[in-house]
C-alpha cells in the first residue's frame, strides 16, 4: 500500500513543480513586454554625465533612475531598490521635474545639494518620505517646497531660497529637457543592464534586477 501511495505521490508532486515552473516562465514571458527595447549607449551617454550616486550595495548592478521626489511610483521604486542592495552595486539618481505644480524641482534640488555634501543616502530617505503638497500655481508651489526644505534641510543646507539653489535649479531644467528629448516623459524611469522600464512594475524592476551578471 505504501508503495502505491508514493507511485501516486511521485506524479502528483512533478506535476505541481513543473505547472510551478512553466507559471514563473509565464509570468517572466508577460512581464517582459513592459521593459523596453535595449537603451541605446547614444542615450547613456547623454544620461549619464547629470546622474550622481546616491545609494551603494553589495551587488554588481549599476542603476540609473529618473525620478521626481513627489512621483509616487518614483516613490515606490525606490522602497523596492532599498530591499534588493544585495543585487545593487550603485544608484544615481538624475532628478527630472514631472510635478512642478507641487514645487518638486525645489526638493529635487535640495538634495542635489546634499548629495553633493557627501549625504546622498540621506537624501533620499528624507525626499522620499516628505508629505506631498497640494498642487498650486508654479510661484506659490516653489514657496510652499522651500518651507518644506528648510524645515527638513536646514540642519544640513542652512536657510535656502531661490538664489542659494539656482545651480541645481538649472541643471535639473537640463536634465528635464534632455530626457523629454530622449523619448522619457514623465517618471520614473528604472535602467539597468542596458535596459529600461518606464513606470513602476515591481515584479518586473525584481527580473531586471536579477538578469545578467
Amino acid at each position: 500500500m505504501k508503495i502505491v501511495k508514493a507511485a501516486l505521490f511521485m506524479p502528483a508532486m512533478f506535476l505541481l513543480a513543473m505547472g510551478f515552473i512553466m507559471g514563473e516562465a509565464m509570468e517572466a514571458s508577460a512581464l517582459s513586454k513592459e521593459i523596453a527595447p535595449d537603451v541605446s549607449p547614444e542615450i547613456l551617454e547623454k544620461l549619464l554625465p547629470d546622474a550622481e550616486v546616491y545609494m551603494t550595495g553589495s551587488g554588481s548592478k549599476e542603476v540609473l533612475l529618473l525620478a521626481d521626489p513627489f512621483c509616487e511610483n518614483s516613490r515606490k521604486t525606490y522602497r523596492l531598490l532599498q530591499t534588493r542592495l544585495e543585487q545593487i552595486r550603485t544608484l544615481r539618481i538624475l532628478w527630472v521635474s514631472a510635478f512642478p505644480e507641487k514645487g518638486s524641482e525645489i526638493v529635487a534640488a535640495a538634495a542635489m545639494k546634499m548629495q553633493a555634501s557627501g549625504k546622498g543616502e540621506s537624501a533620499l530617505k528624507t525626499v522620499f518620505n516628505l508629505d506631498i503638497p497640494p498642487s498650486a500655481k508654479i510661484g506659490r508651489a516653489r514657496e510652499d517646497a522651500l518651507v518644506i526644505v528648510n524645515e527638513k534641510f536646514r540642519a544640513d543646507l542652512g536657510e535656502m531660497d531661490l538664489h542659494h539653489l539656482k545651480p541645481e535649479l538649472e541643471q535639473l531644467q537640463g536634465s528635464t529637457n534632455l530626457a523629454k528629448e530622449t523619448g522619457y516623459t514623465g517618471t520614473p524611469h528604472f535602467i539597468v543592464g542596458g535596459r529600461v522600464l518606464h513606470g513602476y512594475s515591481g515584479p518586473a524592476l525584481r527580473i531586471l534586477l536579477k538578469q545578467g551578471p
